[in-house]
């Protein structure tokens, strides 16, 4: 049982680590942001992806996926070079603010990575991922948000992981007062 579950364990994390290589054609459009420059972050950002309807918070925070019709805009503060809060806006008025931890690398804050596990059946059937978060800045000084996510279902009856991977992209307009 030992060897199953570090089996389960290594696959997970060799697929959580490959996330920034989809990412390399982005280089050309964005700048880099480093402990030097990360007060560039701080604005007021639409809540709607330029590209689709997608919301900020969808990828940032599970509570968030319920209320973020409700945000028209977010405002983005950088707080420390780790630490940025995210304030949440219908009008005028903040409804809702998230902070969030990580580290400036490559040229993109990082938010601290999540490794969730579901034990959905017991011991039989498991569900786990990672979600890596990156928020940058366009060279049009618009926020983009990168998501890389793997899930992965493992079921003891099958000592095999099955696992599923996503990468995505999300641009977000600097509002401009």
């Amino acid at each position: 049982m030992k060897s199953i579950i570090t089996v389960f364990i290594v696959i997970t994390f060799l697929y959580s680590c490959s996330p920034l290589g989809y990412f390399k054609d982005r280089r050309e459009k964005d700048q880099l942001i480093a402990n030097n420059n990360y007060k560039k972050l701080e604005g007021e950002y639409s809540n709607y992806s330029i590209e689709s309807n997608e919301q900020i918070g969808y990828h940032l925070s599970k509570v968030y996926r319920e209320n973020d019709s409700i945000f028209r805009f977010v405002q983005l503060h950088t707080l420390d070079n780790k630490t940025i809060q995210l304030d949440f806006f219908h009008t005028d008025t903040a409804i809702s603010s998230l902070v969030l931890k990580g580290k400036y690398k490559n040229g993109y804050f990082i938010v601290k990575p999540k490794f969730p596990v579901h034990f959905i059946a017991g011991p039989l059937l498991w569900v786990g991922g990672s979600s890596i978060n990156y928020i940058g800045l366009t060279k049009s000084d618009n926020l983009v948000l990168l998501n890389s996510s793997v899930g992965d279902i493992f079921i003891t009856i099958i000592p095999m992981p099955f696992i599923a991977d996503g990468q995505s992209a999300s641009e977000f307009k600097r509002e401009i007062k």
